[in-house]
């Protein structure tokens, strides 16, 4: 089965060479709530993009070179990755429209020099509008865009205020599967902000518990039962943070580590059963997102390329990197089970 991994960070190539594309990054931060997005040079000579909030706490730090098509499927290999779907690396929580415009146009080009091995989803303001509508279909209509992507909240909204529901209507209408990323902190981010890996880490992962948390019990997916979100960095990386937060070198065998339970613990036998330890397993009443290139383990567990690591964190992909047929756009739509 061919390896896809569905969170490959995307900016525009000439990001940090073409100053109307690197204003358009740095102006559209809010700086009057406490983004700072500034350029610095690093020792080696190449440039950096970093962003704080508050000051002098860094949250992303982009480098130059990082995310060229030649250094994405190097990595793929590396890693014995198939195929790559792309999304900005948070930043779309404040594009303009022309920015976005200038990203969807190169991952365009990326997809193009790929040999069939990168796929892209639209970036585009989520607010609605006739202008942004019409981007949001030139993605997907020219430019072969596989789905969406969104921030998990802009500002202080969430994804279950009302203010996105013309948008995510449409969405849901073109029926393209969103691909819904952390943003830098959680709204309320004040609690996490002191420690790295509390802030950079954990902080995301609440922010996206938080996001899923309030579009289950909206009803939004009653109100538009055909959109799909796909929350990256959530489930399997709750367990390799969790040794960032608890790192096991205090004399406790790391698989016994109290806050690192394996995680057929947390799981019944089969999809969309679930339980705690202790506890009878019993089915949950939403909607699971499960994708064609997720597959189930000999106990029943979904097992996603991405997080398919073993204890020491290496990758067991070596051996599916030899790629059978080539994956299709078609491959990657989000089929819905029922709990």
């Amino acid at each position: 089965m061919p390896v896809v991994d569905i969170n490959i960070h995307h900016l525009p190539e000439d990001l940090f060479s073409n100053e109307r594309i690197l204003n358009g990054f740095l102006n559209s931060a809010p700086r009057g709530f406490g983004e700072i997005a500034r350029v610095e040079t690093l020792d080696s000579g190449k440039q950096q993009l970093i962003l704080e909030k508050p000051k002098g706490y860094q949250n992303l730090n982009y480098v130059d070179g990082d995310y060229s098509a030649e250094a994405k499927l190097a990595a793929m290999d590396d890693a014995g990755v198939d195929y790559g779907v792309m999304r900005v690396p948070v930043w779309q929580e404040w594009l303009g429209l022309e920015t976005c415009r200038e990203v969807n146009d190169n991952a365009a080009e990326i997809v193009k020099r790929s040999s069939g091995r990168l796929f892209s989803t639209a970036c585009v303001p989520p607010w609605g509008g006739k202008e942004n509508v019409y981007e949001l279909e030139r993605c997907i209509k020219d430019l072969g865009a596989v789905g969406v992507q969104v921030a998990c909240h802009y500002g202080q909204l969430y994804l279950d205020d009302e203010v996105f529901r013309p948008y995510l209507k449409i969405v849901s209408d073109l029926d393209i599967p969103v691909i819904v990323h952390h943003t830098p902190l959680p709204v309320e981010w004040q609690q996490v902000i002191a420690y790295t890996n509390l802030r950079r880490e954990f902080g995301r992962i609440v922010d996206q518990a938080t996001a899923v948390g309030r579009e289950l019990f909206s009803g939004l997916f009653l109100e538009l039962p055909n959109l799909r979100f796909i929350h990256t960095m959530l489930g399997g990386n709750w367990f390799a943070n969790t040794a960032l937060l608890t790192p096991a070198d205090r004399g406790i065998p790391h698989e016994q580590h109290l806050l690192r339970p394996h995680p057929s613990a947390l799981l019944g036998q089969g999809p969309g059963r679930v339980r705690a330890q202790g506890q009878r397993a019993r089915s949950l009443p939403v909607w699971l997102l499960v994708p064609r290139v997720l597959r189930m383990d000999e106990s029943g567990r979904g097992v996603h390329a991405e997080h398919d690591r073993d204890q020491r964190g290496r990758s067991r992909s070596g051996a599916l990197r030899q790629r059978k047929a080539p994956l299709q756009p078609s491959d990657l739509i989000w089929s819905r089970k029922r709990a």
